[in-house]
Order: structure tokens, then sequence, then C-alpha cells
């Protein structure tokens, strides 16, 4: 059954999309990381660095009723999790920075199909989605002052970023 490692799955997914990627490209050396909002007070250079900033459920699939499994026994349906990331570059100069975010958004927006199998990797004893299922990454406009708030949040300099969303994660 899937259970609670979906959120901490689609991170491991998502870096490991990179991870896999920046292998025998100019970015060979960077690292990719998710990080918390300390991390930002003082980040490693030639980084890529993913922060999972905000988790709301789902709005459209909110009041689904239970499945039936047998007369007596139903399960709940999943809760369905819209995550949001924010995607960061880190380097030691303005150019190599926008390269390295250039080159993470290009990687992501090639690959925005997450399988079942990827993601179920990364779960010890259960499974995010069955083998049918995906999960897709979407670029998500952030208003300035949306923006801003995060940046402010993180106690840090604002970076160039982008915001990544991945809608309807089942965690049950």
């Amino acid at each position: 059954m899937p259970g609670y490692e979906a959120i901490a799955a689609v991170s491991s997914a998502l870096v490991e999309v990179l991870e896999t990627a920046r292998r025998n490209t100019e970015f060979e050396n960077s690292r990719v990381a998710l990080f918390q909002a300390s991390q930002f007070a003082n980040p490693p250079k030639d980084t890529v660095s993913l922060y999972l900033f905000r988790a709301v459920v789902n709005g459209n699939l909110r009041d689904i009723p239970p499945v039936r499994l047998s007369e007596v026994e139903r399960e709940s349906a999943p809760l369905r999790l819209d995550l949001h990331y924010l995607l960061t570059a880190w380097a030691g100069s303005a150019m190599h920075q926008q390269r390295l975010l250039g080159w993470a958004a290009r990687t992501l927006a090639h690959s925005p199909v997450i399988p079942a199998t990827q993601l179920n990797n990364h779960v010890t004893d259960s499974m995010v989605l069955s083998d049918d299922d995906s999960l897709v990454v979407c670029f998500e406009p952030l208003s300035i002052q949306d923006m801003t708030s995060i940046w402010e949040g993180t106690k840090a300099q604002q970076q160039p970023s982008l915001v990544l969303m991945v809608p309807m994660v089942p965690v049950r």
C-alpha cells in the first residue's frame, strides 16, 4: 500500500533525475541536493537545490468516498497532495549559476514524467503508485510577492529560481 513515504519518494526521484542527467555534461561535478530553509544561509557552490516549500491537499479530489474491497472491508481513498518545490542553482559566478539553472530546467522539462517504477524505488516496504501510474512535473509561475515571501522565510538573499509542482501525489 502507498504510505507516508510518498513525499520523500517524489523528492528523491526529482534528485535522481537531475543526478543521472548531469553525468557526462559540463555539470558532472555539480551537486543536486534537497534543501531545508536553514541551508539557504550557507549554500554550497556548484549545486542545484530543491526545496519543498509547500504541500497542499489537492482541492479537486478532496472528498472521494472509500473504496469497497469486500462486504465488510473498505479502504480510504488516498490523500492527494500537490507538492511545490523551489529549484535554485548556486555557483561562484552569475554566468555559471544561470547556466546551471538553465540546464536543470531543461532537464526537468525534457523528463516531466516520473514513472511508478522510479518512485517506488525510493520507498522501503510499500508502493507510491501502481505500476501503470506516473506523476508529472510542471513548472509553475509565482508572483514576485510570493517568491519574495519564500526567500524572506529562508533568511537568504534572493537567487534566480524556478518553481516546480508535482500534483496529485497519493498519500495513504
